[in-house]
């Protein structure tokens, strides 16, 4: 899913003041004697407060939640998020500001361990949290943050920082760079990115493993090696059997001596078995094996050559189930007779059919598939 800075002084307007107690718009009080209304003498009405703006209700609640005003920072949180006003939005309005970023983080810090407060500080928090994984995942941002891995050093740093947020959602164009071999240096940089993404370039990577030429093999292998992920092991062991290359094979050797560190009991295992084993774990949901753990939809990946990797995203509650059946089914077209993997499939999906959400379109299961029983039987 910021650093903090001492807070301003806030001006107290009666705008802000309307929008803090929700009562949307306020009647400026009368000089005294006169009438609040129109008088015979012709005195005109009191003109009502504008309604205060998406950032002076903001402002309002930073400065309720520092002088400990309950029921007034409330209103004010209260009164932005009922505007519905959206997780891009909302980021945009904390970083108009130079300083209200740092202001809001230690404001709506305070606010989550203060009674009465938890509840509507979290509802901020989380629009400002989505607003950067949105920002962060968007394919214009991950085209811009790799061009500026070969910038000045400070956009160097920040370029890795966004990119690392993105995780899986921007390993396909950072793979893209490496296939054209255009910019060595720039390769260079997007080959660390992917290591320090670690298990969330794992899966992405392995799709894309067996389908790119051999040089890209080669440095794909060697980066899952790097990673050290054993989820990577089945993927490795298939290149180094089938691969004419020997520059390939060597390097995906080196590799699999590093997963295998990890997993020594797999050590001796054939693809087929290990694809197995994998869909096994799987199966029974580890969080190692999530990549966006708390969110709604999950990632599997294909590849297709004249489109490079493509991500279908996936509920979370039958994610698991999809990624240990297209495991048992790979390691059925290595191994036909594996009665183990036919068991795992069948298993997996029967918890798919019962995970399921109520009127979701599976995009890895059609609703035209027949039931799980059908198979079973």
């Amino acid at each position: 899913m910021p650093d903090q800075t001492s807070f301003g002084i806030f001006r107290l307007s009666l705008a802000a003041c309307a929008g803090a107690l929700g009562a949307g718009l306020v009647p400026i009080p009368a000089a005294a004697g006169q009438d609040s209304g129109v008088s015979g003498g012709g005195a005109p009405a009191s003109a009502p407060a504008l309604a205060p703006t998406d950032a002076q209700l903001l402002e309002d609640f930073n400065h309720y939640v520092l002088i400990a005003n309950v029921e007034l920072a409330r209103a004010n949180a209260q009164a932005l998020v009922d505007r519905d006003i959206g997780p891009a939005r909302f980021l945009a309005l904390i970083e108009d500001s130079a300083t209200l970023e740092e202001r809001f983080d230690r404001s709506y810090r305070r606010a989550l361990v203060t009674p009465g407060l938890e509840d509507v500080a979290s509802k901020l928090a989380l629009l400002l949290e989505d607003g950067r994984l949105s920002r962060a995942r968007s394919p214009e941002e991950i085209a811009r943050n790799i061009n500026l891995l070969t910038g000045g050093s400070r956009a160097q740093l920040l370029a890795r920082q966004r990119l690392l947020a993105a995780g899986e959602y921007a390993v396909p164009q950072l793979l893209e760079v490496l296939l054209k071999r255009e910019n060595q240096p720039l390769r260079t940089e997007v080959t660390s990115v992917l290591i320090l993404l670690g298990h969330q370039a794992v899966a992405p990577l392995c799709v894309a493993l067996p389908n790119v030429d051999a040089p890209t093999q080669e440095t794909l292998a060697r980066v899952l090696g790097r990673i050290g992920y054993p989820s990577a092991l089945p993927f490795l062991v298939e290149l180094q059997a089938n691969t004419s290359s020997e520059a390939v094979r060597m390097t995906c050797t080196t590799a699999i001596e590093n997963l295998r560190g990890a997993q020594a009991a797999s050590a001796s295992a054939v693809p087929a078995e290990l694809y197995r084993l994998l869909g096994e774990q799987y199966y029974t949901e580890p969080r190692s094996l999530t990549s966006f753990p708390g969110e709604p939809f999950q990632l599997m990946w294909s590849y297709r050559p004249e489109l490079g990797l493509q991500p279908t995203a996936v509920r979370t509650e039958v994610f698991h189930e999809g990624a240990a059946m297209a495991l048992a089914e790979k390691s059925l077209k290595l191994d036909p007779s594996n009665r183990d993997a036919v068991g795992l499939w069948l298993s997996a999906n029967f918890s798919r059919e019962l995970d399921q959400p109520a009127d979701y379109e599976n995009p890895i299961y059609a609703a035209s598939r027949r039931d799980a029983m059908y198979y079973a039987v």
